[in-house]
């Protein structure tokens, strides 16, 4: 029987071998980052505004 590479065990294996990344930057630069606990989040999409040239067709 073939050992497949891609199997969740084997993925498992060596997902548990990984180190840890190094947070120094984030400690050293975001050390009072408050998160909160919100079920949802908004955010605004603002585009810039379509602008056309002579000739060319407008695309969007």
């Amino acid at each position: 029987m073939p050992i497949s590479l891609f199997e969740t065990r084997t993925m498992l294996e060596a997902l548990e071998e990984m180190k840890a990344p190094r947070t120094f930057l984030i400690q050293s630069f975001f050390s009072n980052v408050e998160t909160f606990a919100t079920e949802l989040v908004d955010i605004d999409i603002v585009k810039p505004p379509c602008v056309t040239f002579p000739g060319r067709p407008l695309t969007s």
